[in-house]
């Protein structure tokens, strides 16, 4: 047994990143490990590049209400520069590999998942090959899915091949309504210079709006947005319009609103299993009322356009589109919605292939 004194446990960092690092290698799944904690055995995630190991403060109050709660003169930053508040440190007793080490554990005010960090990989008689070795975990975070299942799976995509396919879908039955503030009046803004590097993927995204109906050529407008190709994966753009200098001021925003983290988790909590699905250009699957398209019309090197579809960059977009998917796919348990993702959840695989396939099921009967 190693027992250390808390006065030689002081580290000497200030300012650490504090990152989750990604390889190119088949290493997708994290990597978990089941640690005796005082006496508790907790489920940690490995980060081997955090310095320091984390408990959020909500599991502090869970598993260690009545442990002190020492300063802890440490700064955290995240990989995106976002500072993670530190609200102190305990001293807990770890067991690994039949050894046992005074450690600290710093708090943070956060509800983020148990983590190991360097100095406790450094410092305790953890076994590294029960972290990164295949099955040779204490908890088995990444089981093989059954082969009926697999087959099961297979059954449930092949009957909605529409959904899958890769054309942008138009919702049935339902238009989107901009509504503008009283006494407004259109604003004109001409189209900006497109870099020459973003030329030709711009004209070919345009050809293909225009193509599947999603924009139509005018000749003239009362209202005009100059549109702002955002690059994406493999040479393509996404057209948005710059409304922040032009509809937005002008328009009643919708109120309806997006849920919260601890909203998002709590409908998932106790599943075991996971899909997600991520809608294709979302915002362009919904069409606009004919009478509102005159707001979003866009000025392009090419002209004029005006889109028969809900806009990215249109304030009112995001609600609009949550409280359509939470119509779509009300009373289906298990199911969370942030916009353009859906996340299905279920205890066991019957219950979430049976959830997967209603939400399938929904989006192809609204042309999803």
């Amino acid at each position: 047994m190693r027992k250390n004194d808390a006065h030689h446990l002081e580290e000497p960092y200030v300012v650490k990143d504090l990152f989750h690092l990604r390889s190119a290698l088949n290493f997708s799944s994290k990597f978990m490990l089941n640690i005796t904690v005082n006496k508790k055995v907790l489920t940690f995630e490995v980060d081997t590049g955090s310095p320091v190991s984390l408990i959020g403060s909500q599991d502090k109050q869970r598993y260690f209400p009545h442990l002190t709660l020492h300063p802890a003169d440490l700064r955290l930053v995240s990989y995106c520069d976002n500072e993670i508040s530190i609200l102190g440190k305990i001293f807990v007793s770890v067991v690994a590999n039949g050894d046992e080490t005074l450690l600290p554990l710093h708090v943070a005010d956060s509800s983020r998942h148990p983590l190991v960090g360097r100095n406790w990989l450094r410092d305790s008689n953890i076994d590294f090959n029960r972290i990164f070795k295949p099955g040779t975990h204490s908890m088995s975070h990444c089981s093989l899915v059954p082969e009926v299942t697999t087959t099961a799976l297979k059954n449930i995509l092949h009957k909605y091949p529409n959904v899958f396919n890769d054309r942008i879908g138009h919702i049935s039955g339902v238009r989107a309504t901009l509504t503008i503030r009283d006494n407004t009046k259109p604003m004109y803004i001409k189209a900006r210079p497109v870099a020459f590097a973003v030329r030709n993927a711009v004209d070919k995204e345009i050809d293909k709006l225009v193509s599947d109906g999603i924009w139509e050529k005018v000749d003239h407008s009362n209202w005009a947005t100059p549109v702002v190709p955002v690059q994406k994966a493999g040479g393509r753009v996404r057209l948005c319009g710059d409304y922040k200098i032009t509809l937005n001021p002008n328009l009643l925003v919708d109120d309806h609103p997006l849920p919260t983290v601890e909203e998002l988790f709590a409908t998932v909590a106790g599943g075991q299993r996971f899909s997600k699905i991520d809608l294709l250009q979302a915002y362009l699957q919904l069409e606009v009322r004919r009478e509102d398209r005159e707001l979003l019309t866009l000025s392009t090197n090419r002209g004029l356009f005006r889109p028969t579809r809900l806009m990215y960059g249109v304030a009112s977009a995001p609600a609009i589109f949550q409280r359509l998917m939470e119509q779509i796919l009300q009373d289906i348990p298990g199911v969370t919605i942030f916009i353009d993702d859906i996340r299905v959840t279920g205890p066991d695989d019957r219950t979430h292939l049976l959830r997967l396939e209603e939400v399938l099921k929904r989006l192809d009967a609204h042309n999803m």
